[in-house]
């Protein structure tokens, strides 16, 4: 029966029989002192069960996926979506989809929730170690043009698992205001459309050149004119100390017939005619009489605040009316309140309309 020896038992047998086959002859006594002591029993069974340097490296991998799929050891970071937050339909160029921590190994589907194809996510060249450190490095962006508005629900996969989701709110165009054609109304309009779109800021500047000492409150009955124009179109009117933010200029000119012009982003009140005096200042109806002669004659008249209103809504795109009982009636005005073909232009180019969302 053969015997078995331990290898380093084997190895210092070899060793023994190598230095008597060619002569050698044992160390002294003094040498053998200087020698590394023998290994103990413990050391040799130690030695039997050591595990070679490139299995214990291949057991520390496997052991290390082991612990991300259990859960049990950190994983990559998820990717981050930024969102492209209520875009308008007729302004889906800021529509773009922006997924941060892709790596080269990634395979994610994009569905926008509209029914179209799904996108696939482009790579990028990071890896997986890199987009998880440094996410903004490994961005790619994806645009979407959706058919009409709504609330679109986008969903990434990866296969089937989902990882992430987001509501899309595609908002509505504004709509400018127009005059129906379809049915029969005393008002009209001065363009196509209404020139500003539903509650909207309007900008005005009040220019003073030309304004004489009896006209130094016409700025007060502008003020009043806008406050009341606000209430019945939803517009907010905002006073601006620069003409070039204006959207609206009031100024002075010697019109040498009309009290008023009012159009697309200008009124004109007329420097000389006694209506804008301050005289017939404010929004009430005013009483003023005069002599000729031996004959006292009285007239009563709506306000200088009228006469901006009127020219004010003008340049608002509402043109004259037919009705006498309306402000926008072509001739003098005859009430210092608005009528019924007054309300309906104001409701219908403004008040009735939705804001825009955005």
């Amino acid at each position: 029966m053969s015997k078995k020896y331990p290898a380093a038992a084997l190895w210092s047998r070899f060793v023994t029989s190598r230095m008597t086959t060619v002569g050698a002859t044992p160390s002294s006594r003094a040498d053998r002192d200087e020698q590394p002591p023998r290994r103990s029993c413990q050391d040799k069974a130690a030695s039997r069960n050591r595990i070679p340097r490139k299995v214990a490296a291949s057991m520390l991998a496997v052991a290390t996926l082991a612990a991300v799929a259990t859960g049990t050891a950190p994983a990559a970071s998820a990717i981050e979506v930024q969102e492209p937050g209520v875009v308008r339909v007729d302004q889906q160029q800021n529509l773009v989809v922006r997924i941060a921590g892709v790596s080269s190994q990634d395979k994610f589907t994009l569905d926008f929730g509209d029914g179209s194809d799904w996108v696939r996510v482009f790579n990028t060249k990071c890896s997986p170690a890199k987009a998880t450190r440094s996410p903004n490095s490994c961005t790619v962006a994806h645009a979407h043009d959706y058919a009409k508005p709504g609330e679109y629900q986008v969903v990434i996969r990866s296969g089937k698992k989902m990882v992430n989701e987001f509501t899309q709110v595609v908002a509505p165009a504004p709509q400018f205001g127009k005059e129906p054609h379809d049915q029969e109304h005393s008002w009209s309009t001065m363009t196509e459309a209404a020139p500003y779109f539903p509650c909207s800021t309007v900008t005005w500047f009040f220019n003073e050149a030309g304004q004489s000492a009896d006209r130094a409150g016409t700025k007060d009955d502008v003020f009043a004119a806008l406050e009341l124009l606000s209430e019945y179109t939803g517009l907010t009117f905002v006073n601006t100390d620069d003409p070039q933010d204006a959207d609206i200029t009031y100024s002075w000119e010697q019109l040498g017939g009309p009290a008023g012009l009012g159009g697309r982003g200008r009124v004109i009140l007329d420097s000389t005619i006694r209506w804008t005096t301050d005289q017939l200042a404010g929004l009430d109806v005013q009483e003023i009489s005069w002599r000729e002669g031996s004959t006292t004659w009285r007239l009563s008249t709506p306000g200088r605040g009228w006469l901006i209103v009127h020219e004010t809504m003008h340049a608002l795109g509402i043109g004259h009316s037919a009705d006498p009982r309306d402000i926008m009636y072509a001739g003098p005005p005859q009430h210092a309140e608005f009528g019924p073909g007054d309300i309906a232009a104001m409701n219908t180019l403004y008040k009735s309309l939705p804001c825009p969302v955005i």
